[in-house]
């Protein structure tokens, strides 16, 4: 379904959540390291197992390793690989070969030495800093020239070095990490300068406290602890390295103020002695995007600390999505979520690069600061991913992630499940037959409360695009469709699971009340559900509009399982959904894919239907009742007293003469439109009705 952005929504989808313009730094770390170094060489740099580090040690010793590298030919435009544990060795070999102006590309130490042979045959490094004990077990006569380095402090005894004379110091465009991809191919992403000095001042302006400590859970892939070791040091702070409950790590004079980890490790830490919790944690994710309870659990055991979340990949350089949520406050229950960090820019697009209506999924695109130069050795695949920006200046690029997210009511952008939106799309373009998301936006441009729309038995919304003439032209209206359209993918077990599934796309669009919501027979019961279940929230429910919708009704097709029976409901499913399609849209143009999965919607259905009790509604309920054949047992004949028992507020009952299968025709609609529009018209913003 193709949706038609005004210039207004359209420039406001560009800009929300985009406004993150902040000073640019003008100095590298190689600088800023140097000039803290200047500041407090006493003061300690880093802490681990062997003891501590100063930064006028960690100045000497990063400048002999970086006149040891030059040796070598390293310098701008090359590469060093390094193999070291993640200690104070590691910090030496880091600044080393970055004063050295080559790039850093970090070797995992624990890999075989076969598989480091292979990385260092295949890139050519100029050279590799590693330990004696890792250069021992090398082949002697190596693709590269390994330079050893164990005791850093041995290394420059009592501090002398000479500083950084004579060394050429690397430009904002030159390269200052190479880090590896999930690519099949290997690819490595370059990260230059300039984007690591701008992910550095980002952590360092967010950290809990300038010139604190820093606890590295060295469990964690070094990539992920890069930015956050270099913003502490860079701010004059001290850097603890080892696992978080590791005693041998001493503490220094002040224990951790912030915890850097990983999503995946953040639920096995130990708890720390009374008196030693972070005021701040950490969670950096890198991977594939995906539910994660064991952080909200620990988040929910430990609500006084501050829980950062922060997202990213090797082609940003580092996190770059980023949600902080302060002590006492939920996290959000989808992950990852958050917002662009300091002069970062997301964008979610449809396939022709336009802006798609929050709520809605689409590809997502990051700009700015927080993107890779390229990737080395293969131009084909840097123009693939990173591609011309037509939201910036020009010359402006952007990175394809290749994730799909939406963006919120509020302006948070939230990554898809890849392997639900990867079923979803390959459907979509099957069919043909428009959208197949589960928040389908019919109009997104307005001002008002969205009018929210929940399909029938068959799953689909499309029939509620016949409301549109006769809404205000300012009313947002989204369809609420049912999983299992699109592919394969777990179908909901509970009505109260689909309500609470529901809620959750409701409030991506509109995160609190007053809410509008309508439904068409079992639309109408999901409809009810969703409404009780805002309620438990603590939201208002301001208009619940239930067409035809009656307690202890036939609310799901019933299919049989012979094939001749099965031919003719296909039949009934092609003619109903050819009325319900799109504008232009055919019946007969749906595959059988599609049909069977919507087979199996709608008999989940009714397994949903069958025995649901309703909790009680504290609001005022409208019921839209169809006055043509109706069964002399119908519910319909007393639509006040079937739903008395469960409405704490007032039943308005409105007469539309058709049969309940016509109420989606056009002629009923522009009556049921017309009420609803004087409904939605007579609600204040605070929910409240103004009177009549």
């Amino acid at each position: 379904m193709d949706i038609l952005l005004g210039e207004d929504e359209f420039r406001r989808l560009v800009t929300e959540g985009n406004g993150t313009a902040a000073e640019v730094p003008d100095r590298t770390v190689v600088e800023l390291l140097a000039e803290q170094a200047a500041r407090t060489p006493d003061a300690v740099a880093a802490m681990d197992g062997s003891g501590t580090l100063t930064y006028g040690a960690l100045d000497a010793a990063s400048s002999l390793l970086a006149r040891r590298l030059t040796e070598q030919g390293a310098g701008p435009e090359s590469v060093v690989a390094v193999a070291e544990p993640l200690t104070a060795a590691f910090l030496v070999a880091l600044t080393g070969v970055l004063k050295a102006g080559a790039a850093c590309r970090v070797v995992d130490s624990n890999r075989p030495v076969e598989e480091i042979e292979i990385i260092l045959r295949e890139s050519r490094p100029a050279a590799l800093v590693c330990t004696t004990a890792t250069a021992g077990r090398l082949a002697a006569d190596g693709p590269v020239p390994t330079v050893p380095l164990d005791d850093p402090v041995a290394a420059a005894p009592n501090g002398a070095a000479g500083g950084a004379a004579g060394l050429r110091p690397p430009l904002p465009a030159h390269p200052a990490l190479v880090l590896d991809t999930a690519a099949p191919d290997g690819a490595a992403a370059v990260i230059d300068h300039r984007t690591l000095a701008h992910h550095t001042a980002h952590r360092a302006q967010t950290a809990p406290a300038a010139g604190g400590t820093t606890l590295l859970d060295t469990r964690a892939p070094v990539a992920a602890l890069v930015t956050p070791l270099l913003a502490a040091l860079c701010s004059g702070g001290g850097v603890r390295l080892g696992a978080p409950e590791d005693v041998r790590t001493p503490t220094g004079s002040d224990d951790a103020q912030l915890l850097v980890t990983t999503r995946a490790l953040l639920p096995s830490l130990a708890e720390p002695p009374d008196g030693q919790r972070p005021v701040e944690v950490l969670a950096v994710s890198t991977g594939t995007p995906a539910a994660d309870d064991g952080l909200l659990k620990w988040h929910a055991l430990h609500p006084d600390v501050t829980l950062v979340t922060a997202h990213g990949t090797a082609e940003t350089g580092g996190p770059w999505l980023e949600l902080r949520t302060t002590a006492g406050e939920p996290a959000p229950a989808a992950l990852p979520t958050g917002r662009p960090v300091a002069n970062t820019r997301a964008y979610v697009l449809d396939e022709l690069l336009r802006p798609v209506p929050s709520g809605v999924a689409g590809d997502l695109y990051v700009a700015g600061a927080a993107t890779a130069r390229g990737y080395t050795g293969s131009p084909a695949r840097t123009g693939e991913r990173f591609v011309a920006g037509p939201f910036g200046p020009p010359g402006a690029r952007m990175l394809r992630t290749g994730d799909r997210a939406r963006r919120t009511g509020d302006g948070l952008i939230v990554l898809a499940d890849p392997s639900r939106e990867r079923s979803r799309r390959s459907a979509a373009r099957g069919t043909g037959r428009g959208d197949l998301d589960v928040l389908l936006p019919l109009r997104s441009q307005g001002s008002r409360p969205p009018l929210f729309c929940v399909h029938p038995s068959l799953g689909l919304s499309w029939g509620y695009r016949g409301l549109l003439p006769h809404l205000p032209a300012d009313q947002p209206v989204y369809g609420l469709q049912a999983r299992g359209l699109a592919g394969p993918e777990p179908l909901p077990l509970t009505m109260e699971e689909m309500a609470a599934d529901y809620v959750e796309q409701i409030r991506s669009v509109q995160p609190s009340g007053p809410y509008h919501l309508l439904g068409w027979s079992f639309g109408g019961t999901v409809a009810y559900a969703v409404a009780t279940a805002l309620e438990a929230r603590g939201e208002h429910v301001a208009l619940l509009a239930l067409l035809d919708t009656y307690l202890d009704g036939d609310a799901g097709e019933v299919f049989t399982e012979t094939p001749a029976a099965r031919e003719s409901e296909d039949v009934v499913l092609r003619r109903e959904l050819g009325e319900q399609g799109p504008q232009g849209g055919e019946g007969g143009g749906l595959d059988d894919q599609l049909l069977a999965n919507i087979r199996e919607v709608t008999i989940n259905a009714g397994r949903l239907s069958f025995g649901y009790t309703p909790p009680r509604f504290g609001g005022d309920l409208d019921v839209f009742v169809a006055t043509v054949d109706r069964p002399e047992n119908s519910q319909a004949w007393d639509a006040v007293g079937n739903w008395r028992r469960f409405i704490a507020g007032t039943i308005e009952t409105h007469d539309i003469a058709t049969d309940h299968y016509s109420m989606l025709q056009p002629a009923p609609l522009a009556q049921i439109g017309r009420i609803v529009a004087e409904k939605l018209q007579a609600v204040r913003p605070t929910g409240e009705r103004n009177p009549s």
